[in-house]
């Protein structure tokens, strides 16, 4: 117990301040840990939401808060992941053959956090998430299966440094750059350091029901500068069961849900 909750810490440490949220899907989120660091995880609370985690089958998530260096890849799809990550990466196995990344980057850059976000998912061909998506946390259960499955931190055998990664993924961040510079608006580059250091996930917005915190994460997104269909595909890797819940008419209901989002949001929007 006390050598996971060592390598659990080295990943929470990667993150200046963070959330720790329990998530019932009936019930909503519990908030175990606001705007917290390494240090407020204390070994009781580590063995404290096992036990609860257990018992009512809730979710153990991290949220980062804050103006962290950490690139995340959620299911990357590149057969050769594993040779082009780096030696601090930690990977973490969160059902059988799909995993989640945290690379640290130990630099400061002026790319925004979503260029920075985008060019590691197209770099590692993973989910198109956000840059703050919830990230499940090791050593506790992913409730999505039956039995549940054991979140475990994969041994990482890479070599590489974070400069060796950086300089591959240079020419995506120009493309990135280049199908941005249209759209750039002054507001957004106005606002960048505000609005990345409140930047939110799904489960902000989720409070028991999940098509409206849909739509609310929708609206959010919208206001970010992210476009219809980056909209649409972080709902679809984001959102909880989408896929289950909308069987049958998810188009129609993506479409339906990113339709009234955006209508509210060219009404109401301000810049953060």
């Amino acid at each position: 117990m006390k050598r996971k909750y060592q390598q659990l810490c080295k990943l929470l440490k990667l993150y200046q301040k963070f959330d720790i949220v329990l998530l019932n899907r009936n019930k909503g989120r519990i908030v175990v840990l606001e705007n917290a660091t390494a240090k407020d995880f204390s070994m009781d609370l580590f063995k404290k939401l096992w036990g609860k985690h257990i018992q009512k089958k809730e979710e153990v998530l991290l949220i980062p808060r804050g103006n962290y260096q950490v690139a995340f890849v959620d299911d990357p799809k590149d057969p050769k992941w594993r040779e082009k990550i780096t030696k601090d990466t930690i990977i973490i196995e969160t059902s059988p053959n799909k995993y989640q990344l945290h690379i640290p980057l130990e630099a400061d850059f002026t790319y925004t956090k979503r260029a920075l976000q985008k060019a590691f998912n197209r770099f590692f061909k993973g989910d198109n998430v956000s840059w703050n998506h919830a990230r499940k946390l090791p050593f506790y259960l992913n409730n999505k299966y039956d039995p549940p499955y054991y979140i475990n931190i994969e041994k990482n055998t890479s070599k590489r440094t974070i400069i060796e990664l950086l300089n591959e993924i240079q020419p995506i961040w120009e493309e990135i750059k280049a199908e941005e510079e249209p759209v750039t608006t002054p507001h957004r580059q106005k606002d960048e350091v505000a609005r990345t250091q409140k930047w939110k996930s799904w489960i902000d917005f989720f409070e028991g029901d999940n098509s409206q915190a849909d739509y609310r994460y929708a609206i959010y997104l919208f206001s970010r500068g992210y476009s219809w269909e980056e909209v649409k595909e972080i709902l679809l890797q984001e959102s909880p069961d989408i896929h289950i819940r909308k069987k049958g008419h998810l188009q129609d209901y993506l479409n339906r849900t990113l339709q009234k989002a955006y209508n509210w949001h060219k009404r109401t929007y301000k810049p953060f």
